[in-house]
């Protein structure tokens, strides 16, 4: 196998442009070091100017290798559209691999265009073999069968199906190319990849895309949601938690936030990569891969970590904001998303499936701020107390708060809900923006609304009067805007139960108020800006 340098117009040893495949695998954390097993030799590569990482052979040894990249030449049996090449992406004799090189920043930053450009992309996995991935496949297909038919939850022992979906769940995360960040965001660059075993048989047996896997994976999660009672026991057992944390999801419903935010599970071999390795699903070039970057410099993880977000910022103001920090965050830095956010359900409303598009109107301007060489976030639109909002909203929709009709997401999951009101009267919900999903002239308006929850933490003093105001955010607060609800929202306190008994045995009589304050408009709302993280 040899080695060619990219020269100007694409060229490769004097091939144009030529069709390529790309490989997927992870070996990082089986680099051998220079003074273990020296009897271990590196896959043969000429025409590079770098050493090839030695790789423990408890991960995979050279012949294994040799023959997956063999496997990678010919298409699968059933593909019958895609050509069979001579050209292979392998990062090992493609990226430079002198850490912090300028030729290895510059491959970094061209993930997206190398795998979206490959005419396939195969995922080899290390601990699979061809036997352990078809009786895989035989158990998947027993349990899936049970999961589809229609007395699923009332004649299934839902418990045992549970136990058994885990273990399937479990033993195939379990290879290592689920917990790389790279492989994260190669997973995002080519959903469509074919995943091939450790012995590299791939002509064997029926081929399987990384899209069923994220499919299936999206089924079960849709009926693990369907009914109450698997709900819990998926959750009790982990299986809810193993799905959501894969990031399989996240990539079914090309939810590129939601990936942001499952990256944190991966595992990276340099603190850098935390970054790096998953800012093309972006397409974004930061860091040491910025074609203006001054190549003699390294950049922190704080330092693309802020680029990350300045940039997410600017491209998504409202959706780069919809998460809550499941842990302590630096002050001055809950401007951005950091490794302990998650997105709760109630945001996801937001999110047109598979795409990250402005379906929900933004009413807040934000940026950032450079304030002592320290980057913090800014904005400037409608602010309201907290306070004088909640307790409107209890005398309009008494019981909207009960029936989820308005929530409250709050950082930190250590914060009681008491502090929003007990502690901390300054508390003001800024209006992120609007979602209105109906809103003819003739209709009654639908809709919900999301607000970022802000607390001042210092104000101008008199040796600093002009000094601009600070905020710590502190969570998100979202409700529904509609005009038209059930008359059950709207009676009193001491009637919730009995409305809920009158709707559920069918007598649903609506009530309608059209209440502008719920889209930002009169009582106290107001223009407010400042500094915030």
């Amino acid at each position: 196998m040899t080695s060619y340098k990219r020269q100007s117009g694409n060229t490769y040893n004097g091939h144009c442009s030529p069709k390529y495949n790309a490989l997927s695998y992870t070996w990082g954390r089986w680099a051998l070091k220079n003074h273990e097993m020296h009897e271990v030799t590196a896959i043969p590569v000429k025409g590079t100017t770098w050493p090839i990482p030695r790789i423990n052979p408890a991960h995979f040894t050279s012949e294994d290798f040799h023959n997956v990249i063999a496997d990678t030449v010919d298409p699968h049996p059933s593909d019958v559209e895609a050509p069979r090449v001579d050209f292979l992406w392998l990062d090992v004799a493609c990226i430079h691999q002198n850490t912090g090189s300028p030729e290895q920043a510059e491959e970094i930053g061209r993930q997206a265009k190398i795998f979206g450009g490959a005419s396939r992309v195969f995922i080899r996995l290390t601990t699979f073999t061809l036997d352990a991935i078809n009786r895989w496949a035989v158990k998947m297909d027993l349990q899936f069968s049970i999961m589809v038919d229609p007395d699923f939850y009332t004649k299934a022992d839902l418990s045992l199906w549970v136990s058994s979906m885990r273990d399937l769940v479990e033993a195939v995360l379990a290879d290592p190319w689920f917990s790389s960040l790279w492989t994260l965001q190669e997973t995002y660059l080519s959903p469509n990849a074919y995943v091939i075993s450790r012995d590299a048989n791939k002509r064997s047996f029926d081929p399987w895309l990384l899209n069923h896997l994220s499919e299936t994976f999206n089924i079960v999660a849709g009926a693990i949601d369907h009914n109450e009672e698997i709900h819990q026991l998926s959750k009790d057992s982990g299986l809810s938690m193993m799905i959501t944390r894969s990031g399989l999801l996240e990539l079914f419903n090309k939810h590129l936030m939601g990936l942001l935010t499952v990256s944190s599970n991966r595992t990276t071999t340099r603190r850098e990569d935390r970054i790096y390795g998953i800012m093309q699903i972006f397409n974004l070039q930061l860091g040491a891969s910025a074609s203006d970057a001054d190549p003699r410099r390294n950049f922190t993880l704080s330092e693309l970590s802020d680029q990350l977000g300045m940039t997410l910022l600017q491209k998504y103001p409202i959706q780069s904001q919809l998460h809550i920090f499941n842990g302590p965050v630096a002050l001055g830095k809950g401007w951005r998303i950091n490794e302990t956010s998650t997105i709760p359900d109630k945001c996801r409303q937001f999110y047109h499936p598979k795409r990250l598009q402005q379906d929900i109107h933004p009413t807040a301007v934000l940026s950032t701020h450079n304030l002592n060489n320290d980057i913090w976030g800014i904005f400037e639109g409608r602010t309201i107390p907290f306070r004088l909002f909640a307790r409107q909203l209890l005398r309009d929709w008494p019981n909207t708060w009960e029936l989820g009709n308005a929530t409250v997401q709050l950082d930190y999951s250590l914060i009681p809900h008491c502090w929003l009101t007990q502690d901390r009267p300054d508390l003001k919900i800024l209006l992120l923006g609007i979602q209105i999903l109906s809103a003819a002239n003739d209709e009654a308006r639908e809709g919900w609304a999301v607000g970022m929850l802000l607390n001042p933490t210092t104000r101008p003093t008199r040796s600093e009067p002009s000094g601009p105001v600070r905020w710590t955010r502190v969570g998100l607060t979202i409700w529904s805007i509609n005009d038209t609800r059930p008359k059950i929202e709207s009676v009193g306190k001491g009637h919730l139960w009995a409305g809920l008994k009158e709707h559920i045995s069918g007598e649903k009589e609506s009530v309608t108020k059209r209440l502008d304050y719920l889209v930002g408009e009169g009582l106290v709302w107001k223009i407010e800006s400042g500094l915030y993280g």
